[in-house]
């Protein structure tokens, strides 16, 4: 995350510098769209949903799955309950059959709830015959594909969502406040833009330098100094009176302008979405 921002804002630098910035609010867009990474840092963070999905959800799919098997494959299902596999003899102990483990007793519960349907209000009665025609097994084939297809995107969801669970909203906030007030920055606080600034503003401001933080961006598109008089950013953001001496002593003043009009601004919930938004709203 905190690489994806450094990335737009080399770019929004390398704007700056080939606009030379000479006019009055020449930089307001910029502003506006810095100001809105910076605020990330200030925001809540929305936690992602990292439930697993369970097997129950699969559970429709499977059973369609099954009505339309192999109807001599299926035929060896129980049709009730006291007829389950994992109930007989055969199954104690259940050693390594397969009709003693986890997966069939389930393809047994659905066939189950088949037979159970005996008007067909919940799921599809096809015949026997017309199961067995070219089409009918095609669509079998179709059906089982999907089913395991669903099965496979549940597995990858919930193996996602576990390597999810780990991570917490100080972890995010964090890194996107060094990302945007520098390496020294306290957790959502962009009040000290925490990069060093020398005595030269071109210096500071040539890429590859400027790009370390959001903050360090912002003062070199907006801050005003003893040659800069011009308005860049807006009379708030780059007033009259901080018209300073570029350098390591003034940088507080001129932050403080610039970070007033971004802390004006409401606060959002941190999302993944959110922060792909603005990143992209930074681009255009």
């Amino acid at each position: 995350m905190y690489q994806a921002i450094a990335v737009i804002v080399s770019v929004l630098v390398h704007m700056q510098k080939c606009r030379g910035a000479t006019n009055e609010h020449t930089n307001v867009a910029d502003l506006q769209a810095l100001c809105d990474l910076v605020n990330l840092a200030k925001g809540t963070y929305a936690t992602p949903d990292t439930t697993e999905i369970n097997q129950e959800t699969l559970n429709e799919i499977e059973i369609i799955n099954i009505s339309v098997a192999d109807p001599k494959w299926r035929s060896a299902l129980a049709t009730e309950p006291k007829n389950k596999k994992k109930d007989s003899a055969d199954c104690k102990p259940p050693g390594n059959k397969e009709i003693c483990k986890p997966y069939y007793e389930r393809w047994e519960n659905h066939n189950i709830a088949l037979a159970a349907d005996k008007a067909g209000e919940q799921y599809p009665k096809i015949e026997t015959a017309k199961l067995k025609t070219a089409l009918g097994r095609s669509t079998s084939i179709m059906i089982s594909g999907l089913a395991e297809r669903a099965a496979a995107i549940r597995d990858q969801y919930n193996t996602q969502a576990a390597q999810h669970k780990g991570a917490t909203s100080a972890d995010v906030i964090t890194q996107l406040t060094l990302a945007a007030a520098g390496p020294e920055a306290q957790r959502a606080s962009t009040t000290a833009c925490t990069i060093t600034l020398t005595s030269n503003r071109a210096t500071d401001c040539t890429l590859p330098k400027g790009t370390s933080a959001v903050c360090e961006t912002l003062l070199c598109i907006c801050a005003l100094d003893s040659t800069k008089d011009k308005s860049l950013c807006g009379t708030v953001a780059s007033p009259d009176n901080r018209r300073e001496a570029w350098g390591e002593s003034s940088k507080s003043g001129k932050w403080n302008a610039i970070d007033s009009v971004s802390s004006a601004q409401n606060k959002q919930v941190v999302s993944a979405h959110l922060i792909r938004q603005r990143l992209q709203a930074a681009l255009n």
